[in-house]
């Protein structure tokens, strides 16, 4: 086949002895009961993945080829005749360490609620901005520990809070237990919510 026909193109290739990513996962938690309701938890939760599937351009112009004055950069890449090589490697890398905190009450007397707090990191030389595409390859094909750092996704700190209670108005309830259409229309009403908060996810400058 003309070579020269894909002069300028880019290519992507899968290496035939790609290592099988994997992921290894930890969990260790103590629970305890407070009352006849309510219950504590606090939590280890951490995770490792090994092998990460991870693009790199290996057409990148060297690191020594860098700079002003060096000519035209499309010459000086190791194979000039293309623009990118995607290599789809398993080289990639990520740890994931966190705390958490849990408190749960159960349904009784009209109210249930869960509290949840997480304290975690999360590193890795292999995640990107799904929504942009920012930091979706290697900056540096030859060394992809250069990448690491806080994976794109990482919060740091998480609050959930949620609850179900039970209105107490009608039948069988507190208060306007009278019967009749009022029970009708004011019996059997639940109030429920959650709230979210966490901190922000890092950013590329």
């Amino acid at each position: 086949r003309n070579g020269a026909i894909a002069n300028g193109t880019s290519i992507t290739w899968w290496p035939y002895y790609a290592p099988q990513p994997y992921v290894q996962q930890l969990q260790l938690d103590i629970q305890k009961q407070i009352g006849s309701q309510a219950t504590v938890e606090i939590a280890y939760v951490g995770s490792r993945g090994t092998h990460l599937l991870f693009p790199r351009d290996m057409n990148q112009v060297p690191v020594q080829l860098l700079g002003p004055n060096k000519g035209d950069p499309q010459l000086l890449r190791p194979y000039p005749q293309y623009s990118q090589i995607h290599e789809n490697y398993t080289d990639g890398f990520s740890t994931y360490n966190a705390l958490e905190l849990k408190a749960n009450r159960r349904f009784a007397n009209g109210i249930t609620f869960l509290a949840n707090y997480t304290f975690s990191k999360s590193i890795d030389n292999s995640s990107y901005d799904t929504t942009t595409g920012i930091g979706d390859e290697y900056q540096i094909a030859s060394n992809p520990n250069l990448n690491k750092g806080l994976s794109q996704f990482d919060q740091t700190h998480r609050v959930v809070v949620s609850y179900v209670y039970d209105l107490p108005f009608g039948k069988g309830r507190r208060w306007l237990d009278r019967g009749g259409v009022l029970n009708a229309i004011l019996g059997g009403w639940k109030d429920s919510g959650s709230f979210i908060a966490h901190s922000g996810t890092p950013f590329n400058i």
